[in-house]
C-alpha cells in the first residue's frame, strides 16, 4: 500500500487516514534508526579517541620510536664558560648517524646545535656538540640524536650563575672494576643534587672501550643532567678512552673553570710532566696568578690524582710534595681533591710543601681564615680499599667506600660532608668560612749600601721586604742609569733582599726599589739612595801626607806637600794642605809612613 495520497482533496477523510500513515511511518523509522545511529555515534567517538591518542603518543615518541641507534652514555662536560655554554656528549652504534642537539625552555626545544663525531676509544661513534649563547642560571630541556637513528629523552641541565649563588658539588674517585659500588655510589651522590662533580681519576681499571662503556651506563643517572670535572690517573693508561669520551677546556689534560664564587683548577699527575718548567707547570702558575688576582671568585679548589700527604696504601708522592704543594700553599688554595688511594683521608690545614709541612690549625670540625691548605683523599668509590695510617697531619682517615658533598654560600663559608656509600652516613664534616677582607699592597722598602763606588765594579745594595698581608713579594730595582730589573722573586715577608749592580760611567744616580706581592699590588717606589761613582786614573805621585785611612781595598790620605801627574791629558797638580786623596790599594809605588811615591790609580 503506498503511503503517499494519489490525490490532494478536501475531504477529511483522507486527510485522517494520511496523519495515521505518517504517524506509523515515523515509528518505524525511529525504531530502526535510533539503535543504528547510537552505535554509529559510539564508533565515530572511539575512532576520535583512538586518533587522538595515537597523535599524542606520537608527539611524544616520534623523536624516539622511529630508533633504529638510539643515543646512550650521554652525559654533560665543560669546554668554555659554564655560565653560556654547555657540551652534550653522547654514543651510537652507527657510524653513520648524526649528531644533533634539540633544546629549549621546555619540551617544546625550538633550538638545534649540531656538533662533530669521533671514532677514537668507543666502539660504535662518540658525538660531541657544544651548545653556546646561553643564559647564566637557567635550566634547559634538551635531546641529542637524530631522526635516522632515533633521539634520546628529554632530559635537562642548568647553566652556571652570572653572579654568586649557593650550590653543591660532588668529589669521588677510584670507581675502577666494582660497577655495583659505583653505581651505588653514583646513586647517592645523584640525591643531593650536585651542580657539578670532581673526579678525582682511575674511572676504570685499564683503557678499554668496554670498561668505559659499563662506566658511563653507571654514570648516566647523574651524568645527562650533571657535568662532570674529570683528572687524568694512572690506570687511565694511554688516555684514549678518557680523552675522547670527555670534551674538556684547555687541552682536556689540565685546565680551569670557574663556577658561581669558586675557581676549580684540574692537574694531571699520573701522566703527564709537572716538573718545574715543564708546560702544565708554567700553565699551573700562570693560573694560580690570575686566581690570585680574581675577587669575584675567592675560593680556589684544586682536583689532581696523586696525594702528597697520605699515610698507607702508596702513601704520600714525594714530586707532588716538592713541586706542587708549594705553589699551592703560596697562592692560598683553600682545597686540594686527591684519589690514587682507596680510603678516606683528610688533613689539617698544612702549610708549606715538602715532606713535612707545618700543620696551622688543629681543629677538627671548623676553620676561620685558615692559614694553609686541606688535602682530601676521596679515592674509594668501587676500587679495592686500603688499609690507612696515622700521621701528625691528619685530621680524619677511614677504610670505606664514600663520597663527598661540598656545599659553598654565597656568606663566604664551605661545608664539605663525607658520606659512606649509604648516602647517610657521614664519616666526616668540617667546615671553613673566610672573612674576604681587602688586599694591602706592601711596605714602601728602604735601600741600604755604598753611597760612592768606582765603574765598571758592582756594589750591593738591600732592603728588607714586608707585606702587612704575610704575602709572598717580588721586588724591581731602577739603578737610575736607564737599566732597571724584572720582578725578581718570590720571597717571604720579612725576608732581606740583596742585589747588585755596576755602572760603566762616573756620575751621581739614584737607586729605587719598590714590592709587588702575589696579587699584584705594589708599594710605591722607595726614596732615592744616592750613589756617585768615579773612574780610577793612573797618576805618578810623589810628596809628603798625613792621616791616612783604609777601607773597601782604597787608602785615602790628606796631602801635606803632594804633587800628581796624568799624562792623559796631561795635568800637574799641587794639593794643598788636608786636601785628601783616594787611591786603590793595588799600586805599584812605594808608601812611608810620612812619604809616597809611585804610580797610583787614583778616584777621579
Amino acid at each position: 500500500m503506498s503511503l503517499v495520497p494519489r490525490a490532494l482533496n478536501t475531504d477529511g477523510n483522507r486527510f485522517k487516514r494520511w496523519e495515521v500513515y505518517k504517524s506509523a511511518w515515523e515509528v518505524v523509522v525511529m525504531r530502526i534508526t535510533k539503535p543504528v545511529l547510537q552505535i554509529f555515534c559510539i564508533l565515530v567517538g572511539v575512532f576520535m579517541a583512538l586518533s587522538v591518542l595515537d597523535l599524542a603518543f606520537l608527539a611524544k615518541t616520534s623523536y624516539t620510536n622511529k630508533a633504529t641507534d638510539l643515543p646512550f652514555d650521554i652525559h654533560l662536560n665543560w669546554q668554555h664558560d659554564p655560565s653560556t655554554t654547555m657540551t652534550v656528549v653522547w654514543e651510537t652504534t652507527n657510524l653513520t648517524t648524526g649528531s644533533t642537539v634539540k633544546y629549549g625552555l621546555d619540551i617544546n626545544y625550538g633550538q638545534t646545535a649540531s656538533g662533530n663525531t669521533d671514532n677514537q676509544g668507543t666502539n660504535g661513534l662518540i658525538h660531541i656538540v657544544e651548545i653556546t649563547g646561553l643564559t647564566a642560571g637557567t635550566t634547559y630541556h634538551y635531546i641529542c640524536g637524530d631522526d635516522t637513528g632515533g633521539w634520546s629523552t628529554d632530559s635537562t641541565f642548568m647553566t652556571a650563575p652570572a653572579g654568586t649563588a649557593d650550590f653543591v658539588f660532588c668529589a669521588m674517585g677510584d670507581s675502577r672494576d666494582n660497577p655495583s659500588e659505583f653505581n651505588k655510589i653514583v646513586s647517592k651522590a645523584n640525591a643531593v643534587n650536585p651542580a657539578f662533580t670532581v673526579f678525582t681519576g682511575d674511572l676504570c681499571g685499564s683503557d678499554n672501550n668496554n670498561d668505559y662503556d659499563t662506566w658511563f651506563n653507571n654514570w648516566k643517572q647523574l651524568g645527562d643532567h650533571s657535568p662532570i670535572a674529570p683528572s687524568l690517573g694512572n690506570h687511565e693508561g694511554n688516555a684514549t678512552n678518557y680523552l675522547h669520551r670527555f670534551a674538556l677546556p684547555n687541552n682536556e689534560r689540565w685546565y680551569s673553570f670557574n663556577y658561581s664564587n669558586m675557581h676549580i683548577i684540574v692537574l694531571s699527575t699520573s701522566v703527564d710532566s709537572y716538573s718545574q718548567g715543564s708546560a702544565q707547570y708554567s700553565w699551573f702558575v700562570n693560573d694560580l696568578k690570575a686566581a690570585a688576582n680574581d675577587s669575584a671568585h675567592p675560593w680556589k679548589i684544586v682536583n689532581f690524582h696523586n696525594p702528597p700527604y697520605n699515610v698507607g696504601g702508596h702513601g704520600g708522592d714525594s714530586g707532588v710534595q716538592s713541586t706542587l704543594s708549594p705553589l699551592i700553599s703560596q697562592y692560598k688554595v683553600d682545597l686540594v681533591f686527591n684519589g690514587h688511594n682507596h680510603y678516606y683521608e683528610r688533613t689539617y690545614p698544612l702549610k708549606g710543601g715538602g715532606a713535612n709541612p707545618t700543620v696551622t690549625d688543629t681543629s677538627l670540625r671548623y676553620y676561620k681564615n685558615p692559614d694553609g691548605v686541606i688535602y682530601a683523599t676521596t679515592g674509594s668509590c668501587g676500587a679495592p680499599l686500603y688499609d690507612i695510617g696515622a700521621a701528625y697531619y691528619l685530621a680524619v682517615a677511614m677504610k670505606s667506600y664514600h663520597f663527598a658533598k661540598i656545599s659553598v654560600f654565597t656568606n663566604n663559608s664551605l661545608h664539605m660532608e663525607t658520606f659512606l656509600d649509604d648516602g647517610t652516613t657521614i664519616i666526616d664534616d668540617f667546615w671553613i668560612e673566610k672573612t674576604i677582607a681587602p688586599n694591602l699592597p706592601p711596605e714602601v722598602p728602604t735601600i741600604d749600601g755604598p753611597t760612592w763606588g768606582i765603574t765598571n765594579v758592582e756594589y750591593t745594595f738591600c732592603i728588607n721586604v714586608t707585606d702587612p698581608d704575610g704575602d709572598n713579594l717580588y721586588c724591581k730595582w731602577d739603578w737610575g742609569d736607564g737599566n732597571t730589573t724584572d720582578w725578581l722573586g718570590p720571597y717571604s715577608s720579612g725576608e732581606t733582599v740583596c742585589v747588585s749592580h755596576a755602572w760603566s760611567q762616573k756620575g751621581t744616580y739614584g737607586i729605587r726599589a719598590k714590592l709587588k706581592d702575589i696579587y699584584s699590588q705594589e708599594s710605591n717606589w722607595s726614596d732615592l739612595h744616592i750613589i756617585t761613582i768615579h773612574e780610577l786614573k793612573k797618576t805618578y805621585m810623589f810628596g809628603s801626607y798625613t792621616n791616612l785611612t783604609a777601607e773597601g781595598g782604597f787608602i785615602t790620605i790628606e796631602a801635606v806637600k803632594l804633587w800628581t801627574l796624568h799624562f792623559k791629558p796631561f795635568e800637574f797638580k799641587h794639593h794643598s794642605s788636608n786636601e785628601k786623596i783616594t787611591f786603590s790599594d793595588d799600586y805599584e809605588g812605594r808608601k812611608t809612613k810620612r812619604f809616597i811615591v809611585g804610580v797610583f790609580e787614583v778616584v777621579e
